[in-house]
């Protein structure tokens, strides 16, 4: 049986992968001189093509050719953060990041080839047809999904507003069927609630609003008069580095946030207002090893100016930057440009960030730090 558990990478219709994890945007164009010396190394490429045009007995699609010797050429990189995008790849990819689509507003999960339910979105289609947590889609409009990668899936799920999608699906051993209609869907990215009258704020990503809904909630006066603040950034794949820098600017009055290093230029970002909450207010955060890139910058920044204390698994370990690069009208360059550091000057890519305590991954990390606050 599936295990309901925070729901963590996808959402229907968004795309929140770890590989989707951090964007120095807005969206360049570039182009770049090619050295005589580098024209002469790729010298072979021309001639297989030449062999291909002259000799190659069947049909073939020219714009194909570049196009996978292109996706090839980053490919060599050996960098899953570097790829080639096609016009397509590059809308689903800018959609990920934003807190509305055009869907059934379904968070799901994927274990061994099969795709489950984690949960209906609030006020969702699927949530309105029945859908529950813990079934699991077998086929989408009559195709079997079974095996599927779970972007593409997701891909078959989302359509035009008021299009139809039919899900087949299994809630237990009986098989179900819903014909649901698509509508635009507000994903908001964090959540406040109060547990055993601590504020725990849950962070699923930083998406175009989540400073702003992070700021909201820190202006209530609940939260203003409390004496202790868990965020929990666990499965957070990351998101727009804009949103957490100004999250962490809510919480440090001084200090560095991070700062980044790449071939053409340095910079580094430092918190220069005040802060939104109480100087003595206690605050821990929850880490795991789903926690990437942009979640890995709010940690290190409150734990190197010793804002807050760290509690549950090492960290992902992305410590690099992607530039979107518009390369033409049909082709986008997702690079990596740039390495970034934490305030102490750590660059944690491959390595992530150790919590000040560690956890057992079946540990409850949440239950921990309510047991243990003022410890």
């Amino acid at each position: 049986m599936y295990k309901l558990t925070k729901p963590l990478i996808f959402i229907a219709g968004v795309v929140l992968g770890i590989s989707l994890a951090y964007f120095n945007l807005p969206l360049t164009h570039q182009s770049s001189e090619v050295s005589p010396a580098t024209e002469q190394e790729f010298q072979p490429i021309f001639e297989t093509l030449s062999l291909i045009q002259d000799k190659y007995a069947r049909d073939y699609d020219i714009s194909e050719l570049i196009d996978s010797a292109n996706k090839g050429l980053v490919a060599g990189l050996g960098d899953d953060f570097s790829y080639q995008l096609n016009a397509e790849e590059f809308s689903q990819l800018e959609a990920s990041l934003n807190s509305t689509f055009s869907g059934v507003g379904i968070r799901l999960d994927q274990v061994e080839g099969k795709t489950f339910v984690v949960t209906p979105i609030k006020d969702s289609p699927a949530l309105a047809a029945g859908i529950k947590p813990g079934d699991q889609i077998v086929k989408v409009d009559d195709e079997d999904i079974t095996d599927q990668p779970l972007d593409l899936i997701i891909s078959k799920i989302t359509g035009p507003v008021d299009s139809y999608v039919t899900l087949s699906l299994i809630r237990g051993e009986e098989p179900l069927q819903f014909e649901i209609q698509r509508k635009e869907i507000v994903a908001p990215s964090t959540n406040l609630e109060y547990k055993d009258g601590v504020a725990v704020l849950d962070i699923d990503q930083f998406a175009r609003n989540t400073a702003n809904e992070v700021s909201s909630y820190l202006a209530e006066p609940e939260l203003q008069s409390s004496k202790e603040l868990i965020i929990d950034l666990r499965d957070n794949p990351g998101g727009y580095l804009d949103s957490v820098v100004e999250i962490a600017d809510y919480f440090l009055d001084s200090g560095v946030i991070y700062s980044q290093k790449g071939k053409q230029s340095e910079h580094s970002e430092s918190a220069d207002k005040e802060t939104m909450v109480p100087t003595d207010l206690q605050i821990v955060v929850l880490i795991d090893d789903h926690s990437a890139s942009a979640a890995e910058i709010l940690a290190g920044a409150l734990k190197d100016n010793h804002r807050a204390t760290l509690i549950g698994q090492k960290t992902y370990g992305k410590g690099s930057v992607q530039e979107l690069i518009d390369v033409d009208d049909d082709n986008y360059l997702r690079l990596t440009t740039a390495l970034w550091y934490t305030p102490d000057g750590v660059n944690i890519d491959h390595e992530g960030i150790s919590p000040d305590t560690t956890l057992e991954s079946d540990q409850d990390s949440l239950e921990y730090a309510l047991s243990h606050l003022d410890d």
